[in-house]
Parts: structure tokens; sequence; C-alpha cells
């Protein structure tokens, strides 16, 4: 933080010629940079052009504008956190209450002492200086929590989210070198997550195996712990820099605890995640139950359709939606009669057109279920023909999902390559050709 006493820019604000001058005198010998405005418009000039880190305030000002000064100093986002120090005669302590009131932050009387008026800058200049630091911090904060929020509804960015925290736990102290390290329980071992720099003398590659043991002298390691268990390390390597003062201390075991909130977030959202998909992968295979002929078909469908989004460029983002589609996009099946299910010769038209409801039915049978809101419409379409020949509402080209139009492709490849009660499958380069 910046010495009060180091200079600063100062903006002298009033319509005298004698007290301007010897106040500028005065903050020009102690270093300071002086401004002077005649009022409050060109003080508001002055300060668009050269920002000032203290204003004074001389009143009364010509024109009658009193008070009225501070509080247009006050209502531009310019000068709203600049402080104001009035210079007023003894006489007049109406107009000493009626600046504070508008938004000056002290004053002094008439005749000025140059030791009193050195000190009350110096005082006011603290004060902005502590507020500017909380700003900072403030804003820290606020970059922070935010990358957290944001990773917590990303729980596949988890790396990535680490090295962003890291980042700014670095910059939060000044230091250039550090590590997250994360406790992997199936592993039994701690490993690195995220590094900047070669702390400890290594090359901090993520996924390296960390061995036990206290950190080197001048490294700073805060313990990451959720419910007294080991979860990682924050580790920030200060060796060449000064002692962290407590607030910076304080700061970082800040981190540390939301890091720890934020992990735990993070892997709890995995493990509900986890928990659906299983759910799903359940209700699919009561669908492959009524058709033994189809057994596995819709893990068989999901597993070609990641394939294909991979190969068609399909954004990341929207592959697990597509996985879900695709494991669910026979569910409708449930509402079409065994009878037309399994029936072992090709369907008549009565029955056909019961069997192409079921994309239907399993779009409205999944409606309510808020994650799969993105998969409707790649399970109710999924049986649409680029010629427009498909159901159930005969779209053609591009006016079909492109999600849609992936799982068709992976449906027909499993269906030509698989066993049906009426014929048998082909071979998968046979299925590729067709």
């Amino acid at each position: 933080m910046t010495d009060p006493a180091s200079p600063h820019r100062v903006l002298l604000v009033g319509a005298g010629e004698v007290l301007p001058s010897s106040l500028a005198g005065l903050l020009a010998d102690a270093g300071h940079e002086i401004l002077i405005a005649r009022n409050g418009e060109e003080a508001l000039e002055r300060a668009r052009k050269d920002p000032p880190d203290l204003i004074l305030l001389d009143l009364p000002p010509p024109g009658g504008e009193s008070p009225g000064i501070c509080r247009r100093l006050r209502s531009d986002p310019l000068t709203e956190h600049v402080p104001v120090l009035v210079v007023t005669a003894r006489h007049n302590p109406g107009l000493v209450v009626e600046s504070l009131d508008s938004g000056a932050d002290d004053f002094i009387s008439q005749p000025v002492v140059a030791e009193e008026l050195l000190a009350r800058v110096r005082a006011a200049l603290r004060g902005k200086l502590l507020q500017d630091g909380l700003k900072q911090v403030g804003g820290f904060y606020l970059e922070l929590f935010s990358r957290m929020g944001a990773a917590v509804t990303s729980p596949f960015r988890l790396d990535e989210e680490l090295a962003r925290i890291l980042a700014h736990a670095l910059e939060a102290v000044g230091a250039r070198k550090g590590r997250l390290l994360l406790f992997d329980s199936h592993r039994n071992r701690m490993e690195v997550r995220a590094a900047a720099g070669e702390a400890h003398g290594d090359a901090l590659e993520t996924g390296r195996e960390v061995a036990e043991g206290p950190p080197p002298p001048g490294v700073i390691r805060l313990p990451l712990v959720a419910r007294e268990e080991p979860l990682g390390a924050l580790e920030i390597d200060g060796r060449g820099l000064p002692p962290l003062p407590p607030d910076r201390q304080k700061l970082l075991e800040a981190v540390a605890a939301q890091t720890v909130m934020f992990v735990e977030n993070v892997r709890l959202n995995r493990e509900v995640r986890r928990m659906f998909l299983d759910i799903i992968v359940s209700l699919a295979g009561a669908v492959d139950a009524k058709d033994s002929y189809t057994h596995d078909h819709t893990v068989r469908v999901a597993s070609v359709s990641l394939l294909l989004a991979h190969e068609t460029g399909l954004p990341p983002e929207e592959r697990e939606s597509l996985l879900l589609a695709a494991l669910l996009h026979d569910v409708g099946k449930i509402g079409v009669p065994d009878s037309i299910l399994k029936k072992p010769a090709p369907l008549d038209d009565s029955e056909r057109a019961v069997m192409q409801r079921h994309p239907e039915i399993g779009a409205q049978m999944l409606r309510h279920i808020r994650p799969l809101k993105e998969a409707l419409p790649a399970i109710r379409h999924h049986h649409e023909h680029w010629d427009g020949s498909g159901y159930p509402e005969g779209l053609s080209g591009e006016d079909i999902p492109r999600m849609s139009r992936i799982i068709l492709a992976a449906d027909a490849f499993d269906a030509l390559t698989s066993d049906r009660i009426y014929r048998r499958g082909v071979a998968a380069a046979v299925a590729l050709e067709k």
C-alpha cells in the first residue's frame, strides 16, 4: 500500500487568490502535485482529465454554491470516493455542518496552520488508501466467487477452474509460483491439479503424485479439509518475497476455505449427475428388457452417437444432452403393446402407426424432467429423415435437430448390425456402406 506521506494529486477548489496560492505552496513543498479549479464546474472538468487523490474545497465559494459543490462531487462517479476537506472561517459553523452533511469528510478552519493542514491531508489520504485496498480485495473476492459459481455449474471443468483460483491466490499475495493439490481417494495419493511456475524446483505438470512431508522453507501450505478429512492443499511459493502481512494471510485462508466449498460442491454435483445417469441407464434398460432381440440396444446407440458427435464436431457442451437423448430415444416404446413390439414379421399399416408414436410418447413422458430439456427435441425427432419421409412431423434437411440426425444414424447402424426376430444382422463394414 502506498505511503500517505508520499506524493499525491491534490485538487484545490476556491475563489480566492491568496488562499489557493498559500495552500498550493504548503502542499507543493510536501511533494504533492497541485491542481487548481475556481468553482465546482471547473473542479469536475479537472477531475475528469486528471483524477485527484484529495480535494480541498474553499468555502464559501462565489455564486453561493456553498455545500452544493460537495453534493455534486459526491454524485459524480469520478469523485464520489475522493476525500473532500473543507477550508472555512471559524465564524460559520452552520456552513461546516451543512458541508459535512453534504459529503465533506473533514474541515480546516482559517487561518490555516501548516502542520494541521498537512496532518489532516495525511489522515484523509490514509482513509482513501484503506478504502482503495478494501475495494481491491472486494474486487478480488467478487471475481473469485464468480469463477467458483461458474465452475460449480460446469463440473467437467474442475482443473480449469482450479487453475483460475490458483492464479487469483498468487495475484493476491504477489507470488508467481504455487500449486493446488487434491487428494485422490481411489489412488490414495495427493496429486497436483493446478500449477504455476516451477515451485519447489519441480516442473509441476498436473496429475503428478506429490510426495508426503512438509513443504520446503518459505513455501506456504494451507491444508484443504472437508468434514475432518484431507481434501488437498494450497501451496504458495513465498521464497524471495517479504513476509505476508496478517490481512494477506487471512485472505489466503479465506481462499483455501472457499476452495474447499467449491471442490465439495463440484464433487457433490458430479455424484448427483452420476446417480441421475444411472437412473437414465436403468430406465433405458427397462425398454431393452421388453425385447431380448434389442438387449443393450440403447447403450450401443449411445456409444456410437458419441463417436459420431466427436467425428462431426458437435460442441462438447452439447454431448451430455446427446448422451441422455441417445439413451432415452426409445423410451416411448414402453407405451407400445408387446404384440406389436415383438411381432416376428413386418408390421401392417395400423401397427406401424402405433409404433411410430413412440418418439412423441417418449418426449411426453420426459417433459417434466428439467435436466432433459435440451435432449427432448432429439428424442422427439430421432426418426425424421433428411428427405422429409420420417416421423412424427416429416421434418427435412437442416430443420431436423442435429442431435436427432446423429442418433438416427447410430440407431440405423445398430439396427443393421443386430439380429432381429425376422433376420440376421449384417457386418459393420456392410452397414457403413449402406
